[in-house]
């Protein structure tokens, strides 16, 4: 009788034994889960960070190849104009020439390059799903589509500079050489009677003309990558902020 007594009174100690151990087992998953939840909160800060990083970036890259296109479009009307009035004989190869030594270099076509390596990150790795779907489209939006057309355009704006100046106004190439008497050598050089005979050319004139289509190009895209990175650095600071209200990015 007093060993039954005792089996029943053990049962109890293995079943807190077991409760002990079970909760145990599932408060560990929880923390568990529950750090890992934040190690995905504050990757995801730093990736909002990042983004709003390489936008700035963007910025004032877009804005220095917006500046560079705007002088070279004025650059490039000048000598057009200079061209036609020489054409028209209203002035001499001397006001002419003189002129172009005096504009000088036209345009060095600068580029813009994006700062894309936190979206290649978020595609690989699969966190751009972590942004909310209209923050997710127009992310996309900006670096897939501003993507391919920088690269095309870069290519088109880097084949037409280099064929312009290597062939049609390689005096240009000259204004790049340091250390020498421009004074005297700028001077030489149109005054050379197979250059005469190159710059009163009608190449020179057309291909002028179409280096100042494509110049204009230029920097109508480059205003529209502006508009586009824009919108995409506004809708990504009000995310920045409703964040941090949430308590999840810290200022």
């Amino acid at each position: 009788m007093v060993q039954k007594n005792s089996a029943a009174v053990a049962r109890p100690n293995y079943f807190l034994e077991f409760l002990v151990v079970f909760l145990g087992v599932t408060i560990s998953f929880w923390l568990s889960e529950w750090n890992d939840g934040r190690k995905i909160e504050e990757l995801h800060k730093e990736d909002v960070v990042s983004l709003l990083e390489d936008l700035e970036r963007d910025r004032l890259r877009l804005e220095a190849v917006r500046v560079s296109a705007e002088r070279g479009v004025e650059l490039i009307r000048r000598v057009i104009e200079v061209t036609e009035a020489y054409r028209y004989d209203e002035i001499g190869y001397q006001t002419f020439s003189d002129s172009l030594i005096d504009i000088g270099y036209l345009y060095g076509y600068s580029t813009f390059f994006m700062n894309s390596a936190t979206y290649k990150s978020l595609i690989s790795s699969a966190r751009i799903q972590q942004f909310p779907h209209q923050v997710n489209k127009q992310i996309r939006d900006y670096y897939e589509y501003v993507s391919k057309r920088v690269e095309d355009n870069n290519d088109i704006v880097d084949a037409i500079a280099l064929r312009y100046y290597n062939e049609f106004h390689p005096f240009c190439l000259l204004v790049n050489v340091d250390g020498r008497d421009r004074s005297v050598e700028d001077r030489t050089f149109f005054d050379d009677a197979e250059n005469v005979r190159h710059y009163s050319s009608a190449p020179f004139y057309h291909q002028t003309i179409a280096l100042y289509d494509r110049a204009l190009v230029h920097q109508r895209q480059i205003s529209q990558y502006q508009s586009i990175r824009d919108s995409l650095d506004g809708l990504l600071r009000g995310y920045a902020d409703s964040l941090l209200h949430k308590g999840q990015l810290e200022d």
